[in-house]
């Protein structure tokens, strides 16, 4: 079946074990759009601001938001934690601006820990990890698909002083993803953010969606 979950908002805590998100646990084929999170989140393994996973090509998340503080910590296995989803395809004109932190093994990223495909996000959030096998990135824990697929990650931003992901699923250069470090989320710093989407919040000093605007 094919969900579409939209202008859904979530203000609560939320905590579970495996597949853990601001507005659904997990889906494989669902399309969320305008929904946000501002709510704190605790898991244990696969965790996301507004889906724990996305899977596979039809599925989406558009033009949500997580501003919520999200923290998973492990004692053993590995966890993948996304300021948006855990992992995804087609996850466009999103935003984080929550902490987002792991302790233990896996992959931790601001947009999502294993990002498929996907353009035009942003993430202000402090991202951080502790473990002896972890990736870390500003933008994805792990980010796109493979030579063959071309560039499927690119045109997303970011605040933060780390990398723009932790590891990248192929070695050449020309297609792993494309992310660039700002001073503050602009038009002028952000080109590929359409204004078609977005305006500026002159309360919170950034861009917002202007569907879905933040509070």
């Amino acid at each position: 079946f094919f969900n579409k979950i939209r202008n859904c908002h979530v203000n609560a805590q939320v905590y579970g074990n495996d597949c853990v998100g601001g507005i659904a646990g997990g889906d494989y084929c669902g399309t969320y759009q305008g929904c946000s999170n501002s709510g704190v989140i605790n898991g244990s393994t696969n965790v996301g601001g507004i889906t724990g996973k996305l899977g596979n090509g039809s599925a989406s998340v558009e033009r949500c938001y997580n501003t919520g503080k999200i923290t998973v910590k492990l004692t053993s296995g590995t966890a993948c934690v996304g300021g948006v989803s855990y992992a995804g395809t087609k996850l466009k004109n999103c935003y984080n601006t929550g902490a987002v932190s792991l302790t233990g093994n896996g992959l931790v990223g601001g947009i999502a820990a294993e990002f498929y495909s996907g353009y035009s996000n942003y993430n202000t959030g402090k991202i951080s990890g502790k473990g002896k096998t972890l990736y870390k990135g500003e933008i994805a824990g792990n980010a796109g698909y493979s030579y063959l697929d071309g560039v499927t990650v690119y045109d997303n931003y970011y605040t933060g002083s780390g990398k723009k992901s932790g590891s990248e699923s192929t070695s050449w250069k020309p297609y792993q993803s494309k992310a660039k470090k700002v001073s503050s989320i602009t038009f002028g710093n952000c080109s590929k953010l359409s204004s078609k989407y977005w305006t500026y919040s002159n309360k919170h000093k950034r861009l917002i969606l202007k569907n879905n605007k933040e509070a």
